[in-house]
């Protein structure tokens, strides 16, 4: 009997398909189904996991009923470094859905416990709602999972559904923000490239907030005004003599503030001014001294 179930598996494994036994990357929430109030705000968090390839690049879209909307999404925690687009709401195929897409540049399986040993998916966004009216349907997550093999290999297109229900009831809740902790220190650059911005120097930047996640950056150049922005940012002087401020303001409210130095040396600009006024001063005090002895000698 051993013998023949031995000998069924071998000759499985050789006969079906490679990768029937390979585990598959997917998409995943702990969340599979809830009755919500209306006017309730609740989470959907959209997990990874990928044990048989790592998967460095993911493509996703989430749909959801006409009762409930969008609101937000919170990236603390997010295993995602870099983002291509950060969640946003739209219409795809006659269907209100959420899209976002990103990079892991190092590649991503799971998450393993030093301690227990025990493996978990990783956290790409928790998305946040809001339920407007009575009413049920379906949140159907979908997703193209690339693999970390320097090919853009697809390798996993598993996605989630859950079925969400909105009662007559009403009870009113907002999302809560629980982070306290400044957005990470970034270092901006100035850059330019023949191939786009006609050439221009644009300023590259990307702050990394693992609580709550980045909410807005803001520009500001010398002594202008603050400027909403996005990376990258066309620079107004491009002489490059302002000092350049850049300002990222996570969902909580935290804000960090980074300064780059005049990349063309405002200081030498700053130093012809103090020489001039100096200058002046001297002129002014010579001329005063001078206009002393006259009336003494007068």
């Amino acid at each position: 009997m051993k013998i023949a179930f031995s000998t069924i598996f071998i000759l499985s494994a050789i006969l079906l398909p490679q990768g029937v036994f390979a585990q598959v990357a997917e998409l995943s929430t702990p969340i599979t189904g809830a009755t919500y109030h209306k006017q309730t705000t609740f989470t959907v968090p959209v997990l990874l996991r990928s044990p048989g390839t790592a998967v460095n690049a993911f493509d996703v879209t989430v749909s959801y009923p006409e009762n409930i909307q969008f609101i937000g999404s919170d990236e603390g925690g997010s295993i995602v470094s870099l983002w291509v687009e950060k969640p946003i709401t739209g219409v795809t195929n006659a269907n209100t859905a959420v899209t976002f897409s990103g990079t892991i540049p190092t590649g991503f399986t799971e998450i393993q416990n030093p301690l227990t040993k025990t493996k978990s998916p990783g956290l790409l966004t928790k998305l946040i709602f809001k339920t407007n009216t009575e009413g049920s349907g379906e949140i159907v997550g979908k997703v193209k999972l690339y693999a970390n093999d320097g090919k853009g290999t697809l390798v996993g297109s598993d996605g989630f559904s859950l079925n969400i229900a909105v009662d007559a009831e009403t009870e009113a809740t907002e999302y809560v923000w629980t982070d306290t902790m400044l957005p990470e220190v970034f270092t901006p650059t100035v850059m330019k490239d023949k191939r786009a911005y006609n050439g221009k120097y644009v300023l590259v930047f990307n702050a990394i907030d693992k609580d709550s996640g980045i909410a807005t950056y803001e520009v500001r150049e010398g002594d202008g005004k603050w400027k909403n922005a996005t990376s990258p940012y066309l620079l107004s002087d491009q002489s490059l003599h302002s000092t350049i401020a850049i300002r990222a303001t996570d969902k909580a409210g935290n804000v960090r503030m980074v300064t780059i130095p005049a990349p063309n040396g405002e200081s030498d600009g700053l130093f012809i001014k103090l020489i001039t006024y100096v200058g002046i001063i001297l002129i002014l005090s010579l001329v005063l001294v001078v206009r002393k002895r006259i009336f003494k000698v007068q």
